[in-house]
Order: structure tokens, then C-alpha cells, then sequence
């Protein structure tokens, strides 16, 4: 009977322990994708800032500059 319960609360614990990775894993992710996220609309916010100084001085638009990264 008592081996019983240890498999059991071994089992219930490995499970545990693998829905704690699995979760760590997802959130990683999901914070590397959003600091791609913020980092493409920082880029597209200053080029919509660039064009609009230009436009207002009376400048033609600047060229797209394609950045890596």
C-alpha cells in the first residue's frame, strides 16, 4: 500500500515538475517574440517620425534603410 502512494506522489511530482518546464519554455518564447515585437515597431515608429520631420522642413521623404537584426 505504501509503495503504491510513493509511485503515485512520484508520478504526480514528475508531472508537476514537467508542466513548470513546459511553462518556463512557452514564456521564454513568448518574451524573445515580443522584444522582436517592440523592436520592429520602435524601427517603424522612427521612420514614420523621419518622414514626417521631412515633411514638415519640406524635404523629400528619406530612403528606407533596411536594418538587421
Amino acid at each position: 500500500m505504501q509503495l503504491r502512494l510513493r509511485n503515485r506522489l512520484t508520478a504526480a511530482l514528475s508531472l508537476a515538475v514537467q508542466g513548470l518546464l513546459a511553462f518556463g519554455v512557452v514564456l521564454r518564447q513568448r518574451n524573445r517574440n515580443q522584444r522582436k515585437l517592440t523592436a520592429s515597431y520602435e524601427r517603424l515608429l522612427e521612420e514614420y517620425r523621419m518622414r514626417r520631420d521631412a515633411s514638415d522642413a519640406g524635404l523629400p521623404p528619406p530612403h528606407r534603410v533596411h536594418r538587421k537584426g
